[in-house]
């Protein structure tokens, strides 16, 4: 059922058992109505564009085969604890985006044993307290808040979340304890004011595919620090104010390699070993000189970035031996 452009405030549901999708689309409902739970078999209930202010999870878990929670484009700036144990809930994914969320009490989502999904981007999250401690969650988006620190210490081991996404924050530091996280694929820091990376931070994070720290602060990066990740398949530390790299990839796995828009001046790739994976480097928008030696390093590179440096000569030896490469970009040099 899809309810669309209303100007209801309240609404009443009579029993109904077979209706399992519920939608409400640009209401003035100012609370979800507490009729809900006479709809027994509702799987997925979505309500975007609200007046709502509170969400009572305690409604929420007396709904036994709801499944997915959307509650999008609304006013919500709380959720009510619950009144009662909750031990029947089959909820699994919660989505509270576009709010006006300032703080978030992790502890209330502990009831929830099958909650897979917690996602409360672009609210203005702040503060944050308890800790997530369910078992099956495997999704975890935090982006676009105001969240300046962050921490998972404390937090039991969730082996199961493989998504974690930070973006757009204030974050001056990556959380400590990801370890947290030992089967984590995906990190997404990007938009916060980071300003350095310390080896410890990712300890365990072994089965690690995307790191995504672009748009930051950054003023160094020690490749060492993304060793361990021999899964990884994409490195974006582009739009940073990097002046100089540390070490050399090892990563044998690695497609996507981003760097551009910074401040690096020198970059050579004759100490490192040969990364056939990759297929995308992006070097552009930097202050190079020259043309990076032991491009072979990269034999089957389908894309190089080196526009926007300072490079003054090229030749066209240089690129012997990058037989699959599609694209080459040196405009905006000093050619």
């Amino acid at each position: 059922v899809l309810i669309r452009n209303t100007l209801i405030s309240k609404m009443y549901f009579e029993e109904n058992y077979e209706l399992k999708t519920l939608l409400i689309v640009n209401s003035h409902l100012n609370e979800i109505p507490s009729s809900l739970k006479n709809l027994t078999s509702l799987n997925i209930l979505t309500i975007r564009g609200s007046k709502i202010s509170v969400v009572d999870l305690s409604l929420v878990s007396r709904m036994k085969m709801l499944t997915d929670l959307v509650i999008d484009v609304s006013k919500i700036s709380s959720l009510a604890s619950h009144s009662q144990a909750i031990t029947q809930s089959v909820l699994k994914h919660i989505k509270l985006r576009h709010n006006l969320l300032k703080s978030i009490n992790f502890d209330q989502l502990k009831p929830f044993g099958m909650l897979q999904t917690f996602d409360i981007t672009h609210n203005s999250v702040n503060t944050s307290t308890g800790s997530v401690s369910n078992s099956q969650l495997q999704r975890l988006n935090l982006g676009d808040n105001d969240m300046a620190y962050f921490f998972f210490c404390g937090w039991t081991e969730l082996s199961n979340v493989s998504y974690l996404a930070v973006p757009n924050n204030q974050l001056q530091h990556i959380p400590n304890c990801l370890a947290t996280f030992p089967n984590i694929i995906s990190l997404d820091f990007s938009f916060n004011r980071i300003r350095s990376v310390k080896m410890l931070t990712f300890t365990n994070s072994t089965d690690l595919t995307t790191l995504k720290l672009w748009y930051n602060q950054l003023t160094t990066f020690q490749f060492d620090l993304v060793k361990p990740f021999q899964k990884l398949h994409t490195l974006d530390i582009a739009h940073n104010v990097i002046r100089s790299v540390v070490g050399n990839l090892t990563n044998q796995s690695l497609r996507y390699f981003a760097i551009q828009h910074n401040l690096v001046s020198k970059l050579d790739f004759c100490s490192w070993n040969e990364i056939a994976s990759l297929e995308w480097l992006s070097i552009g928008h930097n202050r190079l000189r020259y043309v990076p030696s032991c491009l072979t390093t990269f034999p089957n590179v389908t894309l190089l970035d080196l526009s926007f440096n300072w490079i003054n000569h090229v030749q066209m030896h240089m690129f012997v031996g990058l037989n699959n490469l599609k694209d080459l970009y040196l405009g905006g040099n000093k050619l």
